[in-house]
């Protein structure tokens, strides 16, 4: 290949990142290497397709084109200039989201988005996720009257369309998205205790008799510890 090729390839990449196909276009046509061109669009659309099919796979589940989205997707946005704060997946995901869907799918896409926002906070505060991990390993149980609950600082809040088995069936529902370890988990709870969690976002790291702010701190030192053991609060002396 040679260096001034190599430098067309590389002029073409940039106009498509950056969502200039007008400009892309008319090198194309103007362009003895046009056909370069192309096949370099091809490829650079298979090579999209390709990496976005084997993120989708779990919200594939929920729909029998997945193809068919990727390619119209494809074909309405250009590829994005590199963010890791919202890379082509994410794009992707908030497209779909925007189309008329089922519950479920809709379930799956945010399930997904949900996901990949957790990530992205593990990433900005990769400390913060260790020092969480290294205090919940020597959490003593039950809370006393000395502990202080940390909350996880990786959570993320996220609602979900489909009523999940705590909230009742009445409705779309809050859950939080969380880092176990290397491992990302969903928190379900009854609308009144996310309310509780809620608080304690607020006032963390506090006491267990502040969190409870005079209610009955039996159902708080309850809730602590089940918080404790599902890895979204630990204890400290």
């Amino acid at each position: 290949m040679s260096a001034e090729y190599r430098e067309q390839l590389s002029r073409w990449s940039l106009l498509l990142a950056s969502g200039r196909l007008e400009e892309f276009q008319a090198e194309l046509a103007a362009n003895p290497a046009g056909q370069g061109a192309r096949m370099h669009l091809a490829n650079s659309r298979g090579e999209r397709r390709k990496l976005l099919a084997a993120e989708m796979r779990f919200v594939a589940l929920a729909f029998l084109d997945m193809g068919a989205q990727i390619d119209k997707y494809i074909e309405a946005l250009p590829r994005p200039a590199f963010d890791p704060e919202l890379g082509d997946r994410e794009r992707f995901l908030r497209w779909l989201s925007e189309r008329p869907l089922t519950p479920q799918q809709a379930d799956f896409v945010a399930y997904q988005l949900g996901e990949y926002a957790l990530l992205a906070q593990a990433r900005r505060d990769h400390a913060g996720h260790v020092r969480f991990q290294r205090l919940l390993a020597g959490s003593p149980l039950p809370a006393g009257e000395n502990s202080r609950l940390h909350l996880n600082p990786i959570r993320v809040w996220w609602r979900l369309a489909t009523p999940g088995l705590t909230s009742g069936g009445t409705g779309p529902q809050d859950v939080l998205f969380y880092a176990a370890a290397s491992e990302v988990r969903v928190l379900w709870l009854p609308p009144d205790q996310l309310t509780w969690v809620r608080d304690l976002a607020e006032r963390a790291p506090c006491a267990l008799d502040v969190w409870a702010g005079g209610s009955a701190r039996g159902d708080y030192q309850s809730l602590a510890a089940h918080l404790v053991n599902q890895g979204v609060v630990a204890l400290a002396e």
